[in-house]
């Protein structure tokens, strides 16, 4: 990303909705997976990650503000 320039990245918490995974287990694989590209890309630009949850998952985005961060 950083070839590209990016500085801001934003993905979805996928499986949180009609697939029913549960919140933590969502929460620490953005966590692991984030933290396993910022090991390998030390020189990443990327500055700034969006977790994109519906807004209606009031719980799930509790739970994903506690564990991912």
């Amino acid at each position: 990303m950083k070839e590209k320039g990016y500085k801001t990245i934003a993905f979805p918490a996928l499986g949180t909705g009609n697939l029913c995974f549960p919140y933590i287990s969502v929460a620490k694989a953005i966590k692991e997976a984030l933290t396993e590209h910022g090991t390998q890309h030390p020189s990443t630009g990327v500055e700034t990650v969006y977790i994109i949850l519906h807004e209606t998952e009031e719980q799930c985005i509790q739970v994903i503000l506690v564990y991912s961060i």
